[in-house]
């Protein structure tokens, strides 16, 4: 057969669908979608796993100089930290999933990052920041802080993300983003650990949950700081 409107993809494929017994469904099941009763699970893993990392390569990706997804990984030091966050910080906190192998699921997802012929700009994942965060990261932070730990890699993402709009606000550079004129005038002025204050206050990005700790406030915009100012020993350490 030839095909006149073929499309270049990647060879990575994936539908996930709830199992309901549907004969329909089953048939799609044999030709390779995967049918669970746990769809929300194979949700979360994504969330965590895939864009969780995303925005981290997103954020402190363009703060390193890189332009894509591909040119993050490349860099060694980003690309072992995002690893490093998804087995330490993100994996311990999703609920297993049968058919679901996490670290496989690892494996592929950066596999695919590394793809160099897929241009996925950094700064289009970086768009509407102030929405993505709290499912992406936050979620994964409020987990570890509600059982006493603290992910220092997620912590470290999060700080990549203020100090990318506080970058933004004084170059004077628009910040693509639903809450932009409040991300702005937060981002302006004053050292991370205000411009943090400002977002907690205002509920932009962060739940009210952060308001009473003082420990991961302190350690993001400390994270922050390090990041606005090129000392990326963070990623090396944390």
């Amino acid at each position: 057969m030839e095909d006149r409107a073929a499309v270049q993809r990647e060879a990575f494929t994936q539908w996930v669908i709830e199992d309901l017994g549907d004969p329909v469904a089953a048939a799609l099941g044999r030709a390779g979608a995967t049918l669970t009763t746990n769809v929300a699970g194979y949700e979360q893993a994504k969330l965590r796993i895939l864009n969780g990392t995303h925005s981290t390569l997103a954020y402190a990706g363009l703060l390193r100089g890189h332009a894509s997804v591909a040119e993050a990984m490349g860099d060694t030091v980003l690309a072992e930290f995002g690893d490093a966050m998804i087995r330490t910080d993100i994996i311990p906190t999703l609920t297993p999933v049968a058919g679901l192998d996490l670290d496989a699921y690892r494996a592929a997802v950066l596999t695919r990052f590394r793809n160099p012929v897929i241009v996925h700009r950094l700064d289009q994942i970086a768009i509407d920041g102030s929405q993505k965060i709290p499912y992406r990261l936050g979620d994964t932070l409020r987990w570890h802080r509600a059982r006493g730990a603290m992910p220092r890699h997620v912590v470290t993402a999060i700080g990549c993300w203020i100090a990318f709009l506080m970058q933004r606000a004084r170059a004077g550079e628009a910040i693509v983003d639903a809450a932009s004129p409040a991300l702005a005038e937060a981002a302006r002025e004053g050292d991370a650990a205000a411009v943090l204050a400002r977002l907690i206050a205002g509920r932009i990005g962060f739940s009210a949950d952060l308001t009473a700790d003082s420990a991961a406030a302190q350690e993001i915009a400390a994270a922050a700081q390090s990041a606005l100012d090129g000392d990326w020993s963070l990623l090396r350490t944390r």
